[in-house]
């Protein structure tokens, strides 16, 4: 599943995280490392690096996730942040906004996520 994604797809999921998490205080990525290393995603904290390195703003990180063109990392990627999203138990509306972005972006059904 997540071994699967290209480093530029890592890369994406890692932002994606981190916008999901910065949207509500009330979320971490707190586990995060053992979470991806449990699912041979590779080093976290390396990924997590080179996105924040890559991206001075969300403009900048909206501007690469719509040049991530694989229906199926689009999928995953919004599993993953909606599990974050949902870890405490419920989607705040800074939240939505981030996967309102992503189902614009990337032709998504509204209803999928």
């Amino acid at each position: 599943m997540l071994s699967q994604l290209n480093e530029q797809e890592k890369i994406a999921l890692v932002g994606v995280l981190k916008w999901i998490v910065s949207a509500d205080p009330q979320d971490s990525l707190e586990g995060m490392t053992d979470f991806f290393q449990d699912n041979h995603f590779g080093d976290f904290n390396t990924y997590y690096q080179e996105m924040d390195n890559k991206f001075e703003d969300v403009e900048a990180l909206q501007s690469f996730l719509k040049t991530i063109d694989d229906s199926n990392t689009h999928q995953l990627i919004i599993k993953v942040a909606k599990d974050i999203a949902l870890s405490d138990v419920m989607i705040t509306h800074r939240e939505k906004k981030v996967f309102k972005f992503l189902q614009e972006i990337w032709g998504i059904d509204p209803a999928t996520v």
